[in-house]
């Protein structure tokens, strides 16, 4: 976790402005941002089914494009994704 903290620490900093920490740093100080925090867990839980199906979903079609890019090749086009019927 710590090694975590430490990478999210160096992303921010090459992402954000000193104002932008501060203020986020200020936030999170705040009854509201203490909540906002404490909650940010269960959505991320609550999202991870969407992101999973999404990334199933698109990994199929796209994973012979990457491949082919990887190995320098003309990457076939991409196969639709099957929809369903009504």
């Amino acid at each position: 976790m710590t090694a975590l903290m430490r990478d999210q620490s160096e992303l921010m900093a090459d992402m954000m402005t000193l104002g932008e920490i501060t203020a986020l740093r200020d936030f999170y100080a705040t009854p509201e941002g203490r909540s906002a925090m404490a909650k940010l867990p269960q959505l991320t839980a609550a999202q991870q089914p969407g992101v999973a199906k999404l990334i199933e979903e698109k990994m199929g079609p796209l994973m012979p494009q990457v491949l082919a890019i990887i190995n320098g090749e003309m990457p076939p086009e991409a196969t639709p994704a099957p929809t369903a019927q009504p």
